[in-house]
């Protein structure tokens, strides 16, 4: 059975994930293990599910390979594609793996995303030395069977010979070595392996993988275990010869990993613990534990992660809790072009990978399950993360119309007295009302009331009449227009936006009214007293009565009609 093809489960899936690292991604890569329907052609949409039934959202590459969740693992298939992963595997060896559709027209006629949990047909050997080449440090040696062939006489008949170093070297040391770092991490197959599982050979540094194939628990048709310690690699197939199931609920672990298990502790019980060699292009860099990315300001739970020199993990600015700042009267990102009223928020960004023609697809299924699900709930509430969640705003607020407060009339300097009309403008984004209020002095200690809050805009027109008669302090006085915008939504008080405008009068003293003088003109009758109004005119004619001017000393043209006044009758 070594040499005959049969499906490898997921075994392949270090594979997959390597020709990922190669496209650019990292053990701290975010993938989103969440319901997700993939296309496929005429076909229902494939919706792949996990071994355990569940969906576990943002994992890390390294937890997303350690657990062996088949999701994440159709996905990074789905970023590196098919025929790419097909012809990317042959420098391992893999040449059992063909589809002509990838060679004729680009793309593949026998597989499609499933290839990732072990859907195509390798043979077991070829397996065994594709997992030799991370063991190797990406070194591929091609399996032989006869190092050297000589006769009685002593004369070789046949001798193996080595590849070049230079060509046999198809994947980088930091791959291998990271792929390597990742299969041996016991605390990254938590929590579908548990701590006490036959992957760990007891005093040595193992890398280990499962594999089922089947398609579903009643159809466990073969099962895999393969490993490697720096001194050898197992590769276990278990299986019936004529493909026929082998039992209800088994699996790789179940049926394969014992005998590997098994194997490796006697190959090693005599060998002193080595360690796989780290070449000096691996760093070791602080990320944020949930989204994998440079911890941002917002990030509690951190750690240290493995990585490939010229691949560091993503900015801070990728991770899930970001400060935007935004501008309060439109809730868009600010700029320079709206400095006035900006506030520092805190988001949440749903961080994701893969090709740009998936990432809204990507958004859309993490959001709704962090939103609708109790296990995403759960996940955002352990974090402190409201839902629904808030995410920040994508537009700008350049080019958006922008708060306006002026007081054209009184001008700045101006002299007031009595009854003052106030002309200017109150408009804004979202708006919520205008107040005008004085105080006294140039810079008042508090502020009284001219006019209510106003809910209407007012371009260029009167947003006021002042009666400032009440106000027995004279001299310098301050007016001030308020305009109120939305509420500040990232707080819990009620704190609307604001923004003012003031300019500085005097307010003179009203003139004494003086009492009116006798006149000589006669009058046709006697005139009783009279209460004279800005608007009353006695009704007489022009004999028989003077002019209204003559009846009240000289006043200046620019003071307001006096208060009502009873003027001595003529004699």
């Amino acid at each position: 059975m070594a040499l005959s093809p049969r499906q490898p489960g997921s075994t392949i899936k270090p594979l997959v994930y390597l020709s990922a690292m190669e496209k650019g991604w990292t053990p701290s890569t975010l993938i989103w293990d969440v319901p997700t329907q993939f296309p496929n052609g005429t076909n229902p949409p494939y919706a792949p599910k996990n071994y355990d039934d569940e969906f576990h959202g943002p994992l890390r590459l390294r937890s997303s390979l350690g657990n062996s969740y088949n999701i994440t693992a159709v996905k990074a298939l789905e970023f590196v594609g098919v025929c790419n992963f097909i012809a990317n595997v042959q420098k391992l060896g893999l040449t059992s793996l063909q589809d002509e559709g990838c060679a004729e027209v680009g793309q593949p006629r026998n597989y499609g995303l499933a290839l990732s949990l072990g859907g195509g047909e390798i043979t077991p050997l070829e397996m065994a030395a594709a997992f030799g080449a991370l063991a190797n440090q990406g070194r591929y040696l091609e399996p032989y069977a006869l190092a050297r062939i000589e006769n009685r006489q002593g004369i070789v008949l046949f001798e193996h010979t080595p590849p070049d170093p230079a060509a046999a070297q198809v994947v980088r040391p930091e791959h291998a070595y990271l792929l390597s770092h990742i299969l041996s991490d016991n605390d990254a197959r938590q929590p579908e392996f548990g701590i006490n599982n036959n992957l760990v050979i007891a005093g040595h540094r193992a890398v280990a993988k499962t594999g089922t194939s089947g398609t579903d628990q009643f159809d466990v048709r073969d099962a895999w275990t393969i490993g490697f310690t720096p001194y050898v690699v197992t590769a276990v197939w278990s299986g019936n010869t004529n493909n026929q199931p082998i039992g209800t609920g088994q699996s790789g672990y179940r049926v394969a990993s014992p005998i590997w298990n098994s194997f490796m502790t006697q190959y090693h019980v005599d060998k002193p613990p080595l360690d796989f060699v780290r070449p000096p292009g691996i760093v070791e860099i602080e990320i944020c534990a949930d989204s994998g990315a440079r911890p941002g300001p917002g990030c509690a739970n951190r750690r240290l992660e493995l990585f490939a020199g010229d691949q560091p993990p993503q900015d801070a600015d990728q991770d899930f809790i970001q400060k935007t700042a935004v501008d309060l009267w439109t809730n868009l990102r600010a700029t320079a072009a709206c400095p006035d009223a900006v506030y520092d928020a805190s988001f949440f960004t749903l961080l994701v990978n893969g090709n740009e023609s998936v990432r809204g697809r990507e958004q859309a299924a993490a959001k709704q399950w962090l939103e609708q699900t109790s296990a995403g709930r759960a996940w955002a509430n352990s974090r402190n993360i409201g839902v629904p969640l808030r995410l920040p705003p994508t537009q700008t607020c350049e080019d958006q119309p922008r708060p306006l407060v002026t007081i054209t009339q009184p001008g700045t300097g101006a002299e007031i007295i009595d009854t003052v009309e106030i002309w200017g403008s109150a408009r804004s984004p979202n708006f919520n009302g205008y107040l005008v209020e004085y105080g006294l002095g140039e810079n008042p200690g508090g502020w009284g009331l001219v006019q209510e809050r106003q809910p209407n805009e007012v371009d260029n027109g009167r947003l006021a009449t002042w009666d400032t008669s009440p106000i027995q302090l004279f001299g310098a006085i301050t007016l001030r227009v308020v305009i109120f915008g939305p509420d500040n939504p990232y707080t819990l008080e009620d704190d609307p936006v604001s923004l003012e405008t003031r300019t500085l009068l005097t307010l003179l003293k009203p003139s004494p009214t003086p009492t009116a003088t006798a006149t000589n003109t006669p009058t046709a009758t006697a005139t009783p007293t009279v209460t004279a109004t800005s608007t009353a005119t006695p009704i007489a004619t022009k004999s028989e009565i003077t002019p209204i001017a003559s009846s009240t000393p000289a006043v200046t043209s620019t003071l307001p009609p006096t208060p009502p006044i009873t003027p001595t009758p003529a004699p």
